[in-house]
């Protein structure tokens, strides 16, 4: 199915580029119509899918094991997430994706962004849905998560057993474009193909994916195995190990899909304890999304960018700590990244049209950043067990 979906979208592409050559202004007109109901349709499904994911995630976890080893998961997850914004912000800052005569014309917006800070704390909690309102929704998200660990321990399984199905509904709605991808794929290619002929969209949108690319390359082949090493664990053995799952992980792009071959192979492979992995593998799969904050970061500010609204110092910092909450409580759902990065920037009032454009970027991104995430889940185990006695 990976190799088939592969097919679909080279297919794709290389259709909307022939239609692109007729020069037909139909094809051009018919995808600008089907790139308003996808984006229609992303704004519908991005701040529930952002909610139910939180919540989800925070209900799944057990209490009789967050004495043990729940908080050094939480550290090592923290921790990596938050260096994966870090660098994600310094790649960009030296390669600017933004041309620098483009840059010249921005207007200052950077005391906005600080006004958000009102929303985390909502004085409705309907209306934070009504407007689209992220940074509410996340804070509402949390309460509810956090809140929980002081119910009763049968009137928290019936919470968690309401927002798992309703979760699980938004996630077959989210599987369910996802059927259409190829098709979304070729309409998008087109307007991207027309887009490209102005130099600056094309050199940007090339530099946008070199931030992404070098963001998590040096993530995932630098700062993870030195973290290895400093917890004396062989980088280079660990990653010739982990290399058929991260195989795998880069061609099925989702989390929860590699998660019983990555249990199963971190316990009969790496040898770690059965109750460290039982609990931090699964964990891991829902909130240890590294990749995911960095192409929340970068893409918020290659797209805030794009539309006129210059980035300081501070607004990188404001969005450095929104994107490793929202990496956290993003879940595997497909596009998980994608739906959550849209949904902050409809929260701001930034036209997202040029999400569209990065969408069959996102395709092939998303591959590398699943098989990241992977990466990093191994790495945090294997640390965690080599810490915890059983």
């Amino acid at each position: 199915m990976p190799y088939k979906n592969a097919y679909l979208y080279i297919i794709s592409i290389v259709l909307s580029f022939l239609c692109y050559l007729t020069n037909i202004r139909f094809f051009v007109s018919i995808s600008e119509i089907f790139a308003e109901i996808f984006i229609h349709f992303i704004k519908t499904i991005s701040i529930p899918v952002v909610f139910l994911s939180v919540v989800n995630s925070l209900l799944s976890i057990k209490i009789y094991v967050l004495r043990k080893i729940a908080f050094r998961l939480v550290f090592y997850v923290l921790l990596t997430t938050i260096i994966s914004t870090l660098i994600a912000m310094i790649i960009y800052s030296i390669i600017k994706p933004v041309d620098n005569m483009e840059s010249e014309l921005l207007v200052d917006h950077s005391y906005d962004y600080f006004l958000l800070f009102k929303d985390l704390i909502p004085n409705n909690i309907v209306g934070v849905f009504l407007e689209n309102n992220v940074i509410g929704v996340l804070c509402i998200a949390f309460l509810i998560g956090y809140s929980s660990f002081f119910i009763e321990d049968r009137k928290r399984e019936v919470l968690s057993l309401v927002f798992s199905a309703m979760f699980d509904i938004f996630v077959k709605i989210s599987s369910f474009i996802t059927k259409f991808i190829p098709l979304i794929i070729y309409f998008f290619s087109i307007l991207l193909f027309h887009q490209i002929r102005d130099v600056h969209v094309s050199s940007s949108l090339f530099r946008y994916t070199t931030s992404l690319f070098l963001s998590n390359a040096l993530h995932g082949l630098v700062f993870l195995p030195i973290l290895l090493y400093i917890n004396k664990i062989n980088p280079f053995i660990l990653l010739k190990k982990s290399f058929k799952i991260l195989t795998l992980a880069f061609f099925t792009k989702s989390s929860s899909a590699v998660l019983p071959s990555n249990l199963m192979f971190v316990k009969q492979e790496l040898k770690v304890n059965s109750s460290t992995a039982d609990f931090s593998i699964p964990l891991c799969a829902s909130i240890n999304m590294n990749a995911c904050a960095a192409f929340i970061l970068t893409t918020i500010l290659f797209v805030v960018e794009s539309n006129g609204i210059s980035i300081g110092f501070y607004d990188m910092l404001f969005w450095m700590f929104f994107s490793t909450i929202a990496a956290v409580g993003n879940a595997a759902v497909p596009m998980g990244c994608y739906f959550m990065a849209n949904a902050y920037l409809i929260t701001i009032g930034v036209p997202i049209e040029i999400m569209g454009l990065i969408l069959p970027i996102y395709v092939v991104l998303d591959m590398f950043e699943t098989a990241e995430n992977i990466w990093s889940d191994i790495c945090i185990t294997k640390i965690i067990d080599k810490k915890v006695k059983w």
